[in-house]
């Protein structure tokens, strides 16, 4: 069963939207049909026109299994609705961030905080300390960009121009068994004069939310059965 479809902005989390919820309305249909979801995600804030599908259940004789690169999904009392994944870290031109958020071991049960995936949140957000860390590190890290105000209403807060001479870093996200490099194209947002950072401040709570606009173009695996969940191995592909 596949749909093409596109994201909503507003973050309002409902389990639907991703499959990944364990109390979610998708885990009945991924325990039916071999417990796994598939989506090719699609983002409208996206400045390309792509089509996504989603792809519940997988034949028993199929290898779509096995060109993907794993990480384990966790669950967590303080976010039942989700599972969580374990975020190892952020990096900007290779270079590793110092983000207060990160923890160095496998999240547990009870965590408060944590990382989880959420297709219903358009932007990746961060825990304010760490967003400001990140932003520093990526505007450090450009060159030949002019600051520039965020459009009204937009919701942005750290924009700049560019021409043909501007040099963007690129943002790697790092979870335990796969990392995976983001395109400008989901690190940016496009307006017509300007350029904004595609990833928003939380400031309140530790919890890290990893929003379409980053996933847009990528293929994920979301194994309910084997609690994991997969990146195919071709990174973007559209």
């Amino acid at each position: 069963m596949r749909s093409c479809r596109s994201w909503n902005l507003r973050r309002r989390r409902r389990d639907y939207r991703t499959g990944m919820g364990h109390r979610g309305h998708a885990e009945p249909i991924c325990s039916i049909l071999s417990g796994s979801l598939r989506i090719l995600f699609t983002s409208h804030l996206s400045s390309t026109t792509s089509a996504g599908f989603i792809e519940f259940g997988i034949d028993d004789n199929s290898n779509a299994t096995a060109d993907f690169f794993y990480t384990p999904m966790i669950k967590n009392i303080n976010h039942p609705s989700y599972y969580d994944v374990w975020l190892r870290g952020i990096r900007v031109d290779g270079a590793p961030l110092p983000l207060a958020s990160i923890s160095p071991t496998r999240p547990t049960l009870t965590d408060i905080g944590g990382t989880i995936i959420d297709s219903g949140t358009a932007l990746t957000h961060l825990p304010e300390v760490d967003y400001n860390t990140l932003r520093d590190a990526f505007v450090t890290a450009s060159s030949n960009i002019t600051s520039a105000s965020p459009p009204p209403d937009s919701g942005y807060d750290t924009c700049f121009q560019v021409n043909d001479d501007s040099v963007i870093p690129f943002v790697e996200i790092q979870f335990e068994g796969f990392s995976f490099t983001l395109t400008h194209d989901n690190t940016l947002k496009y307006f017509d004069q300007v350029v904004c950072l595609a990833f928003v401040a939380e400031p309140t709570g530790n919890l890290t939310i990893i929003g379409n606009f980053q996933l847009n173009g990528y293929l994920f695996m979301f194994d309910t059965i084997g609690e994991r969940l997969g990146i195919h191995s071709s990174g973007k592909l559209c």
